[in-house]
């Protein structure tokens, strides 16, 4: 997205000037107004605190007709950081394939999830400099859940659920037979002592795994003691802290299976 002094560079004019047709001054000749619309409209030029949607496009106050608002995209992992996020990697991609094929645009931040007041919010929300979010990642909160839909600003969510009943627009995997999977797995591998890791049980997703785990455990009469249940951090130090607390554990060296609820703890067990 330009700026205003890169749009008053391309019309030959003053930064000041294009804000008074941003504004509709009428210290502006009508010629002047003019020729920075179409310096504005050549580069889709949109303002994110006074645009204003009209039939599905973005109307400033001086009238001018302007590009739809980016949508956003708010990711929480552990890092703050992409990089290494293999799952939301391909979700990002695959939004910003599309998003580029009908000419629109997706503004990308991180998070840990945590809310603590609105300064914890992207700049893009308090801003209101998108008309749409895509939210994802297991570690965020419900506070800070709420304060997003507080914004109203219309979301979709990705892997996350209220208890509350509170009902959000979301993609949601089934947990509960992925953990199944997990315990048929190192069942049919010969595994008859097992562990647990994940973060938080206060957190439906890994509420979610454990049920399923469970499950399958006691499809073949076993069962997965409390002890045996090891809550973390869910990146690779926690799950590094885990196996410590795991080997401290083990009773039957070598037939004892682990499920690790992330990759990232997988990665550090």
């Amino acid at each position: 997205m330009c700026t205003v002094r890169e749009i008053a560079k391309a019309a030959g004019v003053s930064p000041s000037t294009v804000s008074r047709v941003i504004n509709n001054s009428p210290k502006v000749t009508e010629k002047t107004r003019q020729k920075v619309i179409q310096v504005m409209q050549q580069y889709g030029y949109v303002l994110p605190r006074q645009a204003k949607t009209i039939n599905g496009t973005e109307e400033n106050f001086a009238g001018l007709s302007l590009p739809s608002l980016p949508l956003g995209c708010v990711i929480a992992n552990p890092t703050q950081s992409l990089a290494t996020d293999h799952f939301f990697v391909d979700v990002v991609g695959g939004a910003m394939n599309y998003l580029q094929s009908i000419g629109r645009q997706l503004i990308l931040e991180a998070t840990n999830g945590n809310f603590s007041g609105m300064s914890s919010l992207p700049a893009m929300l308090k801003e209101r400099s998108v008309q749409g979010l895509i939210v994802g990642g297991v570690p965020m909160t419900d506070d800070y859940i709420f304060a997003l839909l507080n914004t109203k600003i219309p979301s979709v969510f990705i892997g996350r659920y209220l208890q509350d009943g509170k009902e959000l627009t979301a993609v949601i995997p089934d947990n509960i037979i992925g953990g199944y999977i997990a315990g048929r797995h190192l069942l049919d591998c010969g595994y008859q002592d097992f562990f647990f890791m994940g973060g938080s049980l206060q957190v439906n997703t890994f509420r979610d795994r454990l049920e399923g785990f469970r499950r399958a455990l006691k499809e073949q009469g076993l069962s997965l003691a409390s002890e045996n249940i090891i809550e973390s951090d869910i990146n690779q130090d926690g799950g590094y802290l885990a196996m410590k607390k795991i080997f401290e554990k083990i009773q039957k060296k070598g037939r004892t299976g682990i499920f690790a609820s992330t990759d990232w703890m997988a990665g550090g067990a």
